[in-house]
């Protein structure tokens, strides 16, 4: 199965854009049909990513992994406490600024348009792993996508804090490497010049090594 995005027209003539899952460009086309839309394009969603341009991908940010826990933790928040999915995302708009931000803008216009949380989110693989995604679609056809936000806060935060215990263990090392280098230098800079100029005004050769 591979995700496409669509624009078409609904049976009342309305523009319709989102996304479907299918397994080629024509069975999207007739589970559209069969939804009474009536498609004008069809693109699967790699090549429409591809179309965003080289610039876009070269300046775009990524994510922080504690504002994508942050997000997580509040969007379970509002669930659990009875607002919709779309209610909640769009207070979640407010919340965040930046490239989240924006990838929250562009899910909510999803939304209204029917198209699943997961498809939303599907359409950011660099921030959202599939990990993440696939856990969600659970969520979302069991009708307990708070639960599985639970799961997804336990598993983020667990990265965090290996990434904490990786950056830790690699900080010593590579303070013990600045301080040889800082040395070299220091020695390569310093003493070596101090040492040509002292055999210089003595009229000596320095030893061989050195020269």
């Amino acid at each position: 199965m591979a995700l496409y995005t669509y624009q078409g027209f609904s049976q009342g003539g309305k523009k319709v854009t989102g996304t479907i899952d299918a397994s080629s460009e024509s069975s999207a086309r007739e589970l559209l049909q069969k939804k009474g839309v009536l498609p004008t394009s069809i693109i699967a969603s790699h090549k429409a990513q591809a179309s965003r341009g080289f610039f876009v991908k070269l300046f775009s940010k990524k994510i922080p992994l504690k504002e994508k826990i942050m997000f997580t933790k509040q969007l379970g928040v509002l669930l659990r406490s009875g607002v919709p999915l779309l209610q909640s995302v769009e207070l979640l708009i407010e919340q965040f600024s930046g490239e989240l931000r924006t990838i929250l803008i562009s899910i909510k216009d999803g939304l209204k348009e029917g198209v699943s949380f997961a498809d939303g989110l599907r359409r950011y693989p660099d921030v959202f792993e599939n990990i993440y995604i696939q856990l969600v679609r659970a969520g979302e056809a069991s009708g307990k996508l708070e639960m599985i936000l639970d799961r997804l806060i336990d598993y983020l935060e667990s990265r965090e804090a290996m990434s904490k215990k990786i950056s830790g263990a690699l900080r010593g090392p590579l303070i013990q490497l600045g301080l040889i280098f800082a040395i070299t230098l220091f020695i390569l800079t310093g003493v070596f010049p101090s040492l040509a100029s002292s055999f210089s005004s003595g009229g000596k050769a320095l030893p061989g090594p050195t020269q």
